[in-house]
């Protein structure tokens, strides 16, 4: 799957709107190339499957970034939205002392536990997945080869 990293700097763009927008471009391009790929299927002018294939790649991407994790744009743009400097830490905080981030309000509290334990279960989760994904490869690979 074509990946790739690249670090900015948005410590100097006070709106947040604005660093969400950034931090957006790469999943706002993985769903324009699903629809430029599906366009190109309806055309039959290249190889349906082969765009088919190249579509369904960009989108799995762009909905995997969208999650919450470290390192993908997921977890940038909710803090962002928030106005976190460090979400995950945020997170483990508010798990690790629950009792010191006082609000007026119970329900507010409540959610916001919640979210946490889900933030930090997804830092988990996700690397498993992909583990297994590429379980799932090499076991089609080491079938093909044999």
């Amino acid at each position: 799957m074509p990946t790739a990293f690249v670090f900015m700097d948005t410590k100097h763009i006070s709106n947040k709107f604005y660093q969400m927008q950034i931090h957006a471009a790469g999943i706002e391009m993985n769903f324009l190339l699903y629809g430029i790929f599906m366009g190109m299927v309806l055309t039959h002018f290249f190889n349906p499957f082969i765009m088919y294939g190249i579509a369904l790649v960009n989108l799995l991407t762009g909905i995997f970034n969208l999650f919450p994790s470290t390192g993908l744009d997921g977890l940038k743009i909710l803090s962002a939205f928030l106005e976190k400097k460090d979400l995950f830490q945020s997170a483990l905080n508010r798990i690790k002392y629950p009792k010191e981030t006082r609000t007026s309000s119970v329900c507010f509290n409540v959610v916001s536990l919640v979210a946490s334990y889900l933030l930090v279960i997804l830092q988990l989760l996700i690397p498993l997945s992909i583990v297994g994904e590429l379980y799932g490869w090499i076991d089609i690979i080491l079938y093909v080869l044999s």
